[in-house]
């Protein structure tokens, strides 16, 4: 399974914004970044994007955030809309590439938890996340990292297990039962102070 760590430091550090630019206006922008930069590659990685995808997607959703600013733009949602922005490239760089960029029905439920439920970037729910899929019967495991790690068509896992459309949807239902539930009681009983779920 691919790790969901956050970005290497190095890799981590946002464009420097040249020093004529330096405004109070820059420098809000300098403490936006630092503040979003951790919870945004962690949304490039729960939408499928590769440890090294999410660090180069995260960096040029940061420029393009900053030329928004920088033409005076209002924005309204700035999390939301550097999201949107980190989105819109993971799905062209997916197409660039000639590989199945996240479903919407993924990103879009990945977009609903980042607004509700802001504790689905907490290290503890990634670190369930984790663990839970690796619980997962190999089947399940596969379909799920299939379509949202890997970034693979239902058809392409479909035929690799074997299944036909209605097989494959069944199985991808299941598996994210199953992980739901996992989650849950794995959340619950370190709440609880358990040492297992």
């Amino acid at each position: 399974m691919t790790s969901l760590q956050p970005p290497r430091a190095e890799a981590a550090s946002p464009t420097p914004i040249p020093a004529d630019d330096r405004t109070a206006g820059s420098a809000d922008l300098a403490a936006f970044i630092r503040a979003q930069q951790h919870t945004l590659w962690r949304h490039l990685r729960l939408l499928g994007a590769d440890p090294d995808e999410a660090d180069d997607l995260m960096q040029e959703a940061f420029v393009r955030f900053a030329e928004h600013q920088r033409r005076g733009e209002r924005i309204a949602a700035p999390a939301a809309f550097l999201r949107g922005i980190a989105r819109n490239l993971l799905i062209a760089a997916r197409r660039r590439a000639r590989r199945q960029p996240p479903s919407a029905e993924w990103a879009d439920a990945v977009e609903q938890l980042a607004c509700t439920e802001p504790s689905l970037y907490g290290d503890a729910r990634l670190d369930a996340l984790r663990r839970c899929l690796l619980r997962l019967p190999e089947r399940a495991r596969l379909a799920i990292e299939g379509v949202h790690v890997e970034g693979q068509t239902r058809a392409e896992i479909a035929a690799q297990l074997g299944l036909g459309d209605e097989g494959i949807k069944s199985l991808l239902g299941r598996a994210r039962q199953l992980l739901r539930q996992c989650i849950e009681r794995t959340l619950a009983a370190t709440a609880r102070g358990d040492q297992k779920p």
